[in-house]
């Protein structure tokens, strides 16, 4: 019985879905490519209102670039990390009191220096999350940028910062 009710209800399914597609129609046809030269031609639509141009920001207000790195052939599998955190406005699980991303990248530079120096130190002036022992994390957890990051230092080295979803990442390779 059950086996029949089930076979029904999925032919019903089926049906249910076909007759919708129907009654969809056929799609329209995309509207033709424009040539080079007529799309250059082309004048752009006007703007209603006066574009104003951005406020200046500081020179670093945004992460250094850097060229896209991939993991060294040699890299760990898994390594035993500690992790500073910076969390800045619009990041996952800020605090409502936290800096804008341009005055978190500062500090993040700042404490990226001590790290270097005193891990130990910065963490203490690191927000919330972060730790001097984060456990061991296995590769394809984290963002690409902090995976080859991380898995790219020595034990004992630090690296970042890394802007990650929940901010800035100052990393310390344990193990």
């Amino acid at each position: 019985m059950q086996r029949s009710t089930t076979i029904a209800l999925g032919a019903a399914v089926v049906a249910a879905v076909g007759v919708l597609l129907l009654k969809a129609g056929p799609r329209p046809a995309p509207a033709p490519a424009l040539s080079w030269s007529a799309a250059l031609s082309a004048s752009p639509p006007p703007v209603s209102p006066p574009l104003t141009p951005a406020p200046s920001v500081s020179a670093v207000s945004s992460p250094p670039v850097i060229p896209e790195r991939k993991l060294p052939l040699n890299a760990p599998r898994q390594v035993r990390f500690g992790v500073v955190l910076i969390q800045y406005r619009g990041a996952q699980f800020a605090q409502e009191a936290s800096s804008y991303k341009p005055e978190a990248l500062q500090r993040a530079l700042q404490l990226v220096e001590l790290a270097r120096k005193d891990f130990k130190a910065a963490v203490k002036q690191g927000d919330p999350g972060s730790t001097e022992d984060a456990g061991r994390i296995a590769r394809k957890i984290l963002e690409p940028q902090a995976e080859v990051e991380l898995f790219s230092l020595a034990p004992g080295e630090v690296g970042g910062p890394i802007d990650t979803p929940r901010g800035y990442w100052i990393v310390r390779r344990i193990e």
